[in-house]
């Protein structure tokens, strides 16, 4: 008999015993999935009141006292059609390898077999339960930016929906740097060196100022930056402070942009480095407003120019041509799923869109 018998357990209260385990569970099991580490601040942060959206949800399966399976909803302030409301993404959707191929729930999903596919699939059931609080909680929209080991679950098995025109792009430019290392690619340093004038000589170099803007400062510059129509995050002083500057874990800096004196852009990221030693710059967000949209290529040509040395790559999420002006290369789809709610069907039908960026995702 396959004992692997496994408890469901809500821990929206963030106990301490349950989010030590959980950073414990991503720290032997799925090694290097956050950066630098795996930490219970890191949910704290993004799960518990401190958060400008709200508390958001976790759900764990437990076996035996320890983790084996997760799953988080962060909340989100949106912008939908220039009113804003609550949403939340989804996201931390891992099962223990010894656990996706038998074992199953202690207590089935009520009204289910108890060997039906929410008794069996950890991903599954924590889905259900975590996509069931939300609904009951009146979450009107509920997205995520799912891999691919997790998106056909998520639309074939839980009933999400796969959003195309609020899916995003990936952009990178790889730097002299990142050639130096491969081999045989030697001959292609000066490509990259010719990438840089290229750009510098099609949309210039915007001046960038170090540090970050006050949250007053971005507060008026989403004023003049929000979306009338669509679909996109609440950028204002309090997002960025604390999705950036108040993160346990990772530094991001901040680039500012000025024209005429006023603040017109900020680009914000941070410099990752993988298991292997490679280093990346990642853009984790930009704000731009008219101005500041005109200037935002020649930002990011300026912000690859000051980063190369120190870098492999410089990489950005953006659903608008901001990349293609920057001489960025398109590198990957951003597949969006919404939950299947009457607004995200709504939006769905509708073909709306956003510039969906990394920082909105956990990808930065």
């Amino acid at each position: 008999m396959d004992d692997r018998r496994w408890d469901v357990v809500v821990a929206d209260d963030l106990p301490a015993a349950e989010l030590e385990a959980a950073a414990s569970f991503f720290e032997t099991s799925f090694p290097g999935t956050f950066e630098p580490r795996c930490t219970p601040a890191m949910f704290r942060w993004k799960l518990g009141p401190a958060n400008p959206a709200g508390s958001g949800r976790m759900t764990l399966a437990m076996h035996e006292g320890r983790v084996v399976g997760t799953m988080t909803a962060t909340k989100k302030r949106l912008v939908v059609d220039g009113e804003t409301i609550v949403g939340v993404e989804v996201g931390d959707t891992f099962t223990h390898p010894d656990f996706r191929r038998g074992g199953g729930a202690a207590v089935p999903f009520p009204g289910t077999d108890p060997d039906s596919y929410l008794n069996k699939s950890i991903f599954g059931r924590l889905v259900r339960e975590t996509t069931d609080r939300l609904r009951g909680e009146g979450i009107a929209l509920v997205y995520g930016t799912p891999n691919a080991n997790s998106r056909p679950g998520y639309v074939e098995r839980a009933g999400y929906l796969l959003a195309e025109d609020a899916s995003g792009t990936s952009w990178r430019r790889p730097t002299a740097r990142r050639l130096n290392r491969v081999r045989g690619a030697g001959p292609l340093v000066p490509v990259a060196r010719l990438l840089d004038a290229l750009a510098s000589a099609a949309v210039g170099g915007a001046d960038l100022e170090s540090g970050w803007p006050d949250p007053e400062e971005l507060d008026e510059l989403w004023r003049r930056a929000s979306p009338r129509a669509g679909l996109a995050i609440v950028q204002d002083g309090a997002w960025f402070t604390h999705r950036y500057r108040q993160h346990p874990d990772l530094a991001f800096d901040a680039h500012r942009v000025r024209v005429g004196g006023r603040l017109a852009a900020v680009v914000v990221g941070r410099t990752s480095e993988d298991r292997e030693g490679r280093r990346s710059y990642l853009v984790a967000e930009t704000l731009a407003d008219a101005a500041g949209r005109t200037a935002l290529p020649g930002a990011l040509v300026a912000l690859v120019r000051r980063v190369r040395r120190d870098v492999e790559s410089v990489s950005l999420w953006s659903s608008t041509g901001v990349g293609r002006r920057a001489l960025f290369v398109r590198a990957d789809p951003v597949p969006v799923i919404f939950d299947d709610t009457a607004l995200a069907r709504e939006l769905v039908d509708r073909r709306v869109g956003w510039d969906l960026q990394r920082g909105w995702s956990d990808n930065a």
